[in-house]
């Protein structure tokens, strides 16, 4: 069965080709049982290239789950294509998202000051399947989406 969160991870994973970061695109999703609260991609300052090609942490870039903004999201989810840095993760700690749901992980960090928060992770993402389901329920009840389509 389809819930929100399948919903949340296809939009994720079609929001983050919005990144301009030529090595890691990044997409955060806020959502509850009613639908979707938040997305965030990571952008690099318009007027200076990605430089994180190279090697080097761009100070520059806007990171995905600063979306939320100090805003409280209670008794709600969030999924994010990347773990989320522990800058990230101390951002999300006070906003009332108690589930976080991972697709990949380089870092623990985040990770660990989430814990540390009481919010709960989950390494799980689409299946095959479950991707194409939620497609089919984007396209045909969640209208306000269109640009992840």
């Amino acid at each position: 069965m389809i819930e929100m969160k399948h919903i949340a991870m296809l939009i994720a994973e079609r929001a983050a080709r919005q990144s301009n970061c030529k090595k890691r695109q990044v997409a955060f999703v806020a959502f509850n049982d009613k639908g979707i609260l938040k997305v965030g991609v990571n952008q690099h300052a318009p007027d200076k290239p990605c430089q994180c090609v190279a090697g080097v942490h761009d100070p520059d870039v806007e990171h995905a789950e600063r979306v939320i903004e100090d805003e409280w999201f209670p008794d709600s989810q969030a999924v994010v294509t990347y773990a989320p840095c522990y800058g990230c993760a101390v951002e999300l700690a006070p906003s009332g998202i108690n589930t976080v749901f991972i697709k990949h992980v380089k870092h623990e960090v985040g990770i660990k000051h989430l814990h540390k928060n009481r919010i709960v992770t989950h390494n799980e993402w689409l299946t095959p399947m479950q991707r194409i389901q939620a497609a089919w329920l984007l396209k045909w009840t969640h209208r306000q989406y269109e640009e992840y389509l």
